[in-house]
């Protein structure tokens, strides 16, 4: 990657430094390092002035600085660019350089694709790969060891499917989605139809699940698929490792979801979501835009205003931390108490 690359997807929001005595927009570089472990050769986003000597000896190939910083720059052998949103921009360039671009399909001969299934240009298939029937990859796709690309499912552009995924049929990825190992969607439902004995009758689950762009799932998630309709994350949806989303759940775009987060069958989460780790969501319930919820909570009821909530049932911040900061002194109220008691008593 060269930094005129960078200075065209990112513009306008970055651009050389106006002190830059280096202009040089074919530099190339193949990796970003941090400002506090600089490497050689590489892009350096400096967040921290502290760490600016450290970057200017370990020759960077460029250097990006915040856009408010407007010191003099010193005589530099490399180009400086300035950026209006450093962290998002070193995001940004880090996810570009982690998809491999290549001129010619590669398809491991231990793969196994039908021969009705669609490959795009450039994808790299490895080892033990299945893709059945009318199954759809797209250009650019990195197919890691072991993934089963079931019937009729389709995979967007660009996308990444790490060892051990599950793509269930008829389900549909948009591009660039990056399913971490061993996580699977299209997955049957948790769906049972009782008798008047108490005997289980699973229903069987005919819809699908619809990833829209640039939705990442973590490491051993699971989406079950919907029961006539469609489970739905939205584009620039990213959940955390362990997560599981239940049938006919809607979860809107932008959601950030931490680490062993369960959602039961058809509630809604509406866009721009954010939640710590082991937030349990319960079944049939909306949650609406611009929510928080605070880790180790349960959320048992609809949630029509944004904010920020937590506890089990979870419940708006300022009551729920102050019944925590209660809840911490219980034992020395419960001493009062029984002093109290026995004064009385006495």
């Amino acid at each position: 990657m060269t930094l005129n690359d960078v200075l065209v997807f990112l513009a306008p929001d970055i651009e050389f430094h106006p002190g830059s005595k280096n202009k040089d927009a074919q530099v190339s570089f193949q990796k970003i390092s941090a400002s506090s472990a600089p490497e050689a050769s590489s892009l350096v986003f400096i967040s921290n002035p502290a760490d600016a000597l450290k970057v200017l000896s370990a020759g960077p190939a460029a250097v990006v600085l915040p856009q408010e910083y407007t010191e003099a720059l010193p005589d530099l052998p490399f180009p400086v660019l300035s950026s209006k949103f450093p962290r998002r921009h070193m995001s940004v360039v880090m996810q570009k350089l982690k998809v491999k671009d290549q001129a010619h399909t590669y398809i491991h001969p231990s793969a196994v694709i039908h021969e009705s299934a669609r490959i795009g240009q450039g994808v790299h298939i490895s080892a033990g790969v299945i893709i059945e029937a009318q199954a759809h990859v797209g250009d650019a796709c990195q197919i890691g060891a072991q993934v089963v690309v079931e019937q009729g499912a389709q995979v967007g552009a660009r996308s990444i499917l790490r060892t051990g995924v599950i793509v269930g049929a008829y389900c549909i990825l948009g591009e660039s989605c990056d399913l971490d190992h061993h996580c699977s969607i299209g997955s049957e439902g948790f769906g049972f139809e009782r008798d008047e004995k108490g005997v289980a009758y699973p229903i069987p689950h005919q819809g699908r699940v619809v990833l829209g762009d640039h939705v990442h799932l973590g490491a051993g998630t699971r989406v079950d698929r919907g029961t006539f309709g469609d489970t739905t994350i939205g584009s620039q949806s990213h959940f955390d490792n362990l997560c599981h989303i239940a049938h006919n759940c809607e979860v809107g775009e932008s959601a950030t979801v931490a680490g062993c987060f369960a959602m039961a069958g058809s509630s809604k989460i509406g866009s721009h979501f954010m939640c710590g780790g082991r937030v349990n969501i319960s079944g049939h319930i909306e949650i609406t835009d611009n929510v928080i919820i605070v880790p180790n909570s349960s959320v048992i009821k609809t949630v029509d205003v944004p904010g920020v909530y937590g506890g089990t049932p979870a419940i708006e911040k300022g009551i729920y931390f102050k019944n925590v900061q209660v809840g911490l002194k219980l034992y020395d109220f419960y001493k009062d108490f029984r002093k109290l008691k026995k004064k009385i008593m006495s």
